[in-house]
């Protein structure tokens, strides 16, 4: 890992400073953007969902976004969570998570597609 000044990468600055909305690993944030500005205008948090099992309970955040699709009806957006083994669904009319389905423990879901 290193540090670079602005001048050294100019090019890798620029698609940071106008693509990047969060660079932590474990991020459970997705950044709502006008297409027209190019500007964050709100985040969603992806929040969690409570698994359980035969010998156990616990809540577990939704992680790490690997994948976004929107439905064909254009009313959610499906979020594949990698970590987590999950899929959150977002309504677009009101920017928040109705449902999270559980992809199954110990499956990292990389792509949604819808036939």
């Amino acid at each position: 890992m290193g540090y670079y000044e602005r001048q050294a990468i100019p090019f890798h600055f620029a698609l940071a400073e106008t693509f990047t909305l969060c660079d932590h690993y474990h991020c459970s944030l997705l950044g709502v953007i006008d297409t027209a500005t190019r500007q964050v205008t709100g985040l969603i948090q992806l929040g969690s969902f409570t698994y359980t099992d035969a010998k156990t309970t616990f809540t577990q955040p939704n992680q790490i976004p690997t994948a976004i699709a929107l439905a064909p009806d254009n009313r959610y957006i499906w979020v594949a969570c990698n970590v987590s083994g999950s899929l959150a669904i977002i309504d677009t009319t009101t920017n928040a998570v109705t449902n999270t389905a559980q992809a199954g423990l110990g499956t990292e879901p990389t792509a949604i597609a819808f036939t």
